[in-house]
């Protein structure tokens, strides 16, 4: 037991000895080197969707495919399309969603093969202006995604009617899965 205290208190003097400054810096270094995401190297894939009161929400999620550690910060641009892949009208509003808080924009660091994630909501009742009676507006076959910082795009197959003149709602990218 003696001996064991004996090499326990030299690793701790050596762990301590190290300087913890430029260990910090290099941590510090290492991030800046990471460069953010492009289009090219994510991935977009669709959650189930939930619904609540007359909303309707799905986690969107944008994976790291390239074989680098790359960084997203913000929020994801979405936009709707036809079956025929025709622009329908859209607008999105950054924040909370019906189904979760906004983590609000931070670094989010994907290593190869890592996700991140947004909540993306919709109201499932029409607005003054929309049909009462049937679908409130067209159907999306596709769900237009583009990321933080990005002027690209990729298509994920959608097949939702969003009503609200096409409103959407979407929470900041992170790594921690929301509901619903």
């Amino acid at each position: 037991m003696k001996k064991l205290m004996t090499v326990l208190a030299a690793v701790t003097a050596v762990l301590c000895s190290l300087p913890a400054a430029s260990t910090a810096g290099q941590l510090d270094r290492l991030a800046a080197s990471v460069s953010r995401c492009h289009t090219s190297e994510l991935a977009v894939s669709l959650g189930r969707s939930g619904v609540g009161l007359g909303n309707v929400g799905v986690n969107v999620y944008l994976r790291n495919r390239s074989p680098n550690t790359c960084f997203v910060f913000g929020y994801v641009g979405f936009g709707l399309r036809d079956r025929h892949h025709r622009r329908q009208r859209s607008r999105v509003q950054w924040g909370n969603t019906y189904f979760q808080i906004d983590p609000r924009p931070h670094r989010v660091v994907l290593r190869s093969g890592a996700r991140a994630v947004t909540n993306l909501a919709w109201t499932a009742n029409p607005l003054p202006g929309e049909p009462q009676q049937g679908p409130c507006e067209p159907p999306s076959s596709w769900l237009e995604v583009t990321p933080p910082d990005e002027r690209a795009y990729r298509l994920a197959r959608f097949g939702m009617v969003v009503c609200g003149h096409g409103g959407l709602f979407s929470t900041a990218l992170t790594t921690k899965r929301p509901r619903p």
